[in-house]
């Protein structure tokens, strides 16, 4: 199972496209200490269009970075 996927709209256009960001949210099973290092991936996609001259080939062009951080157990 991948886990969560979460994405959200860094620039979002009516005319020209749009640029996305997606986070590979993994499962993660907490030990006592309830905080656990974790390594993951984002992608930050670009979403070619436009509404006069439609773009040719390929409409989504995405890179891959690797992202390294903490999981932790929190309360509100």
């Amino acid at each position: 199972m991948l886990g969560r996927l979460v994405t959200v709209f860094l620039i979002q256009t009516i005319d020209s496209g749009s640029t996305t960001f997606t986070l590979l949210v993994p499962t993660v099973n907490l030990p006592p200490s309830k905080v656990a290092n974790i390594t993951t991936e984002g992608i930050a996609t670009l979403h070619k269009f436009a509404v006069v001259k439609p773009p040719r080939g390929q409409t989504e062009l995405c890179a891959v970075d690797k992202l390294d951080g903490t999981a932790r157990f929190v309360e509100f």
